[in-house]
C-alpha cells in the first residue's frame, strides 16, 4: 500500500509538472534537426511586424533588408560578415508611408558598398517614388535617405544590383502616362542613375511585364519576367544583355502548355541558368525547376517538379552554392503555411527529399534565399518576425585525447589508446574516418567508425613518432578538417652510442693530457641527453648528465682511463652503456674484450663489491603520478650470468630485505601504489665459483607517489576533492545543489521571476476559463 501511494503521488507530480511546462513554455521557439540545416535564428526585432525580406551577398558579406508595418513603418537592414552564420543588430534606414508596402531591395558591390532602394508614398504628389540609402563601411553607418529622380508619374517595385564592374543597376515599374512598364537605369551611384528606357514594349502578344528575376555575370545580365500572354494566361519570358544593360536581346517566351507560370526566380552556375517558378498546369499550384543551357540560349529541357505535395505551393526562390542548387518555397500541406526547401547536388543526378525549414507551428511564408560559397541561407516571415536558417556546410572535428600517450609526451607503451569526444552538430554525427601512419598530413578518406564509437586502440607501434588521424562526418555529408594527433613511442632503450676521439685513439697511448670525445646515437627524436663518466683504471657507470655531443677534459694524470657514455631517452630510460678506454702517457695495455668484460662487471675487482640496483622510468627525486610502473634491474661488479634471483620488498619505511628469492628476470612490475612515500629494497643471490651462493648487501630506493601530480593543478585539486567526498554522497549532493541554486539565482534570476509570474498569470487564466470565475 505504501508503494502504491508513492507511485500515485509521483504520477500526480509528473502531471502537474507537465501542465506547468505547457502553460509556461507554449510560446517558446523549438527546433528539430533536419539533416543539412543548422539552427534557426531571428534577424528582426519583436516590437514590429516584419515582412518583405530580400537578401544579397558578395563573397562573405551578406545584407538583408525588410520592412516593418504598424507603429512607425520603416525599412531595416542587417549585415553578416561570415556568409550568413550570424547577423548584426537591425539598423533602421528610413520611415515609410503606411499607405503602401516599401518593397525594399539591396545590392552589394565588389568594394563592399551596400545600396538599398525602396518605394515610398509622397502625399503631396499622391504618388509613389523610389528612395535609396547607401553604406560605405559595410553597414556600420548609412547615408540619409534620398529620392532617385526618374521623371515618371509613378515609380515602384525597385530592384537594385551591382555588376562585376561596380555599376549600379535599377529595375523598376514606371508609369509614363501610357501604362506601367518595366524600366532600367544604371550609373555609378543612386544619385547618378540614368534611364536606358523601357525594356518591354507592350503589344498584342505581351500585356504587361512584372516581377523580374535577374542575375548578372561579368558584362552579362539575364532576366526572366512574368507577363500576360495573348491568351491572357501568365507566362515567363527571357531576355539578356551582353553589354552591361546598354542594349537588350529580343523577347523569348520560355513556358508552354496549360495554365499559368508566375513568380520566377533565377540563378546562374557556369553556363546554366536555373529557373524556379510557380505553375498551376496540374490544377493546383506547384513548384517547377528548369534549366536554360548555354546561358539561356536553350530552354528545351522539360521542367522538373520540385514539390511533391498536392497542396498549393507558392513563392519559389532558387540559389546555387558551390555544390548544389537549392529551391525554397512555402505551402499549406500541414494546414497552414510552412517553408520548405529541396537540394539538388550539381555532381549527382538524383535530388534530395524535401525538408521543412521552418519548424514552429506558426504560419511561415515568403522565403528569400541566397548563396555564398558552399552555404545558402533561407529567410522567411514567421509570426511577424524574420527568421533565418543556414544550410549545414561545416562539421567540427572531434576533441582528441589519450591517457596512454598525452600530447607532447613520450610514452613507453607501444600500444596507444586514443579517445575522442563527439562534436555538436545540427545534422548529427554520422561517423568518423580514422587512420594511423607516420605521415603528419594524411587525410583519411573513408568513414570507418560508427558515430557511437569514442575510442581506438592502435596495433603495437615501433619506437618513434606516429600520427593518429581522425575527422568527423555529419548527417549532411560534410567532413571536418583532420586532427593529426602525434603519438611518441619509446618502448625500448636507445641503442649504444658510438664514441670517437681525435686526440686519443681507443686503447693506444697518447702524450696529450687533454682528451676530446665526440659521439653520436640513432633515434635522436627520442633523445633527451646523455650520462657520462670518466674514471681511472676501473669502469664506473655514467652519472653526469649532458645534452652535448662532445666533451673535453684537461690536466689528466698519466695512466689508463675509462670514458663511459649512455643515452637517455625522453622517458628517462637509460640505454646501453658504451665505454672507451684511452691512455694518457704510459699505462697497461688492455685489449678491447677485457674492456667489455670490465664494463659488464665480469672482471672481479674491477669496481668494488657486487651490488644490485633499480632503474626507474622517472626521476625519483620528484613525485610520480601513477599507481604502477616498471623498473629494470642492474648489477655492478658481477657477471649477470651468475645471478640466481632477487629478493624485493616494498614498505613504508626501510626494513629488512629477506634472503629469499621472490623474483627472477631483468625487470620488475610495481602496481597498486597509493599516495605517499615507499621504500623499495632489493638484493640478489649469485653464484661464486665453487663456494655456493652469496647475497649482496640490500640496496634501498625511496619513491614518492602523488596521484595528483600527473594532471594540472586545477585537475589535481578536483581529484583531491572528489576522493575526499567519496562515501559522503549526501553532503556532496547538498553542496552541488546549493551551488546550482546560487548560480541559477544570480545568472537567471530575472528570467526565473518572469516565467514564475507568467506561470501564475496563465494559471489564473486557465482557472477563469474552467470555472468561469474572476
Amino acid at each position: 500500500m505504501k508503494h502504491f501511494r508513492e507511485l500515485m503521488w509521483s504520477l500526480i507530480f509528473l502531471f502537474l509538472f507537465s501542465l506547468a511546462s505547457v502553460l509556461v513554455f507554449q510560446g517558446v521557439e523549438l527546433s528539430t534537426n533536419p539533416a543539412g540545416w543548422e539552427r534557426i535564428f531571428q534577424i528582426s526585432a519583436y516590437d514590429a511586424r516584419a515582412r518583405n525580406v530580400r537578401v544579397t551577398s558578395r563573397g562573405n558579406l551578406m545584407a538583408a533588408v525588410y520592412e516593418t508595418a504598424g507603429g512607425m513603418p520603416s525599412v531595416w537592414a542587417v549585415v553578416s560578415f561570415n556568409a550568413g552564420g550570424s547577423f548584426s543588430a537591425p539598423a533602421r534606414i528610413s520611415a515609410v508611408n503606411p499607405r503602401i508596402a516599401g518593397n525594399p531591395s539591396a545590392a552589394v558591390s565588389g568594394s563592399g558598398r551596400i545600396t538599398i532602394a525602396w518605394e515610398d508614398y509622397i502625399e503631396a504628389e499622391s504618388s509613389s517614388r523610389i528612395f535609396s540609402s547607401f553604406s560605405e563601411d559595410m553597414g556600420a553607418t548609412w547615408s540619409k535617405p534620398a529620392r532617385i529622380n526618374l521623371g515618371f508619374r509613378m515609380e515602384m517595385m525597385p530592384r537594385v544590383y551591382y555588376d562585376d564592374a561596380g555599376v549600379l543597376h535599377l529595375f523598376y515599374l514606371g508609369d509614363d502616362g501610357e501604362g506601367i512598364r518595366l524600366y532600367h537605369a544604371m550609373g555609378q551611384s543612386a544619385a547618378g542613375l540614368e534611364n536606358t528606357g523601357y525594356l518591354v514594349k507592350l503589344d498584342g502578344s505581351v500585356r504587361g511585364a512584372f516581377f523580374p528575376a535577374i542575375c548578372m555575370s561579368g558584362g552579362n545580365i539575364y532576366m526572366v519576367w512574368q507577363g500576360k500572354g495573348e491568351y491572357y494566361t501568365d507566362d515567363l519570358f527571357f531576355m539578356r544583355s551582353k553589354n552591361g544593360g546598354k542594349s537588350w536581346s529580343g523577347i523569348r517566351k520560355i513556358t508552354e502548355g496549360r495554365g499559368s507560370s508566375v513568380s520566377p526566380s533565377l540563378a546562374l552556375h557556369r553556363d546554366v541558368l536555373y529557373l524556379a517558378y510557380q505553375s498551376n498546369a496540374d490544377r493546383s499550384w506547384s513548384i517547377k525547376l528548369r534549366r536554360g543551357l548555354d546561358f539561356g540560349g536553350d530552354w528545351k529541357e522539360k521542367p522538373f517538379s520540385v514539390s511533391t505535395t498536392s497542396a498549393n505551393c507558392y513563392f519559389p526562390r532558387v540559389a546555387v552554392s558551390d555544390n548544389d542548387v537549392f529551391v525554397s518555397w512555402y505551402d499549406v500541406r500541414e494546414g497552414s503555411e510552412r517553408v520548405f526547401a529541396r537540394r539538388f547536388p550539381l555532381r549527382e543526378k538524383e535530388s534530395l527529399p524535401e525538408v521543412k525549414v521552418s519548424e514552429r507551428k506558426i504560419p511561415a511564408r515568403n522565403p528569400a534565399i541566397i548563396a555564398s560559397g558552399p552555404r545558402v541561407v533561407v529567410f522567411w516571415e514567421e509570426g511577424g518576425v524574420i527568421m533565418a536558417r543556414p544550410s549545414d556546410v561545416y562539421v567540427e572535428p572531434p576533441n582528441v585525447y589519450s591517457a596512454t600517450h598525452p600530447v607532447n609526451a613520450w610514452s613507453r607503451r607501444p600500444v596507444a589508446v586514443i579517445n575522442w569526444k563527439s562534436p555538436p552538430d545540427e545534422s548529427g554525427i554520422a561517423g568518423y574516418a580514422v587512420m594511423v601512419d607516420g605521415n603528419p598530413y594524411t587525410n583519411p578518406p573513408i568513414m570507418n567508425e560508427k558515430p557511437y564509437v569514442g575510442a581506438k586502440t592502435t596495433p603495437e607501434l615501433e619506437d618513434g613518432v606516429h600520427y593518429f588521424h581522425i575527422r568527423s562526418f555529419d548527417g549532411a555529408g560534410n567532413a571536418s578538417r583532420t586532427v593529426h594527433y602525434r603519438l611518441q613511442v619509446c618502448s625500448n632503450p636507445l641503442p649504444l652510442p658510438s664514441i670517437t676521439s681525435p686526440t686519443h685513439p681507443e686503447g693506444r697511448a697518447a702524450d696529450s693530457d687533454s682528451p676530446l670525445f665526440r659521439w653520436n646515437v640513432d633515434g635522436r627524436e627520442r633523445l633527451k641527453g646523455f650520462l657520462y663518466n670518466i674514471s681511472r683504471q676501473s669502469f664506473k657507470r655514467p652519472d653526469v648528465f649532458t645534452t652535448d655531443f662532445e666533451k673535453a677534459f684537461s690536466g689528466l694524470k698519466e695512466g689508463g682511463y675509462f670514458f663511459t657514455l649512455a643515452a637517455v631517452d625522453k622517458t628517462n630510460q637509460i640505454g646501453q652503456v658504451a665505454n672507451y678506454y684511452f691512455i694518457v702517457g704510459r699505462a697497461e695495455e688492455i685489449d678491447i674484450e677485457k674492456i667489455k668484460k670490465i664494463a659488464r662487471g665480469e672482471v672481479p675487482g674491477g669496481g668494488g663489491r657486487p651490488s644490485v640496483f633499480l632503474t626507474f622510468p622517472f626521476d625519483v627525486s620528484k613525485p610520480f603520478g601513477d599507481s604502477s610502473f616498471r623498473a629494470s634491474i642492474g648489477v655492478r661488479n658481477l657477471d649477470p650470468r651468475a645471478v640466481d634471483g632477487y629478493s624485493i620488498s616494498v614498505a613504508r619505511a626501510i626494513g629488512n630485505v629477506p634472503a629469499v628469492v621472490n623474483h627472477r628476470g631483468s625487470a620488475v612490475e610495481f602496481t597498486e601504489f597509493g599516495g605517499g612515500d615507499y621504500f623499495i629494497g632489493i638484493r640478489c643471490r649469485y653464484a661464486e665459483g665453487g663456494a655456493g651462493y652469496r647475497w649482496t648487501e640490500p640496496g634501498y630506493h625511496r619513491v614518492r607517489i602523488d596521484p595528483y601530480s600527473r594532471v594540472s593543478p586545477l585537475g589535481g585539486l578536483f581529484e583531491y576533492v572528489r576522493d575526499r567526498l567519496a562515501g559522503r554522497f549526501f553532503i556532496a549532493f547538498l553542496c552541488l545543489a546549493a551551488a546550482v541554486l546560487a548560480v541559477g539565482a544570480l545568472g537567471f534570476g530575472r528570467k526565473i521571476d518572469f516565467y514564475f509570474r507568467l506561470f501564475l498569470f496563465r494559471t489564473a487564466n486557465t482557472y477563469r476559463l474552467i470555472f468561469g470565475r474572476k
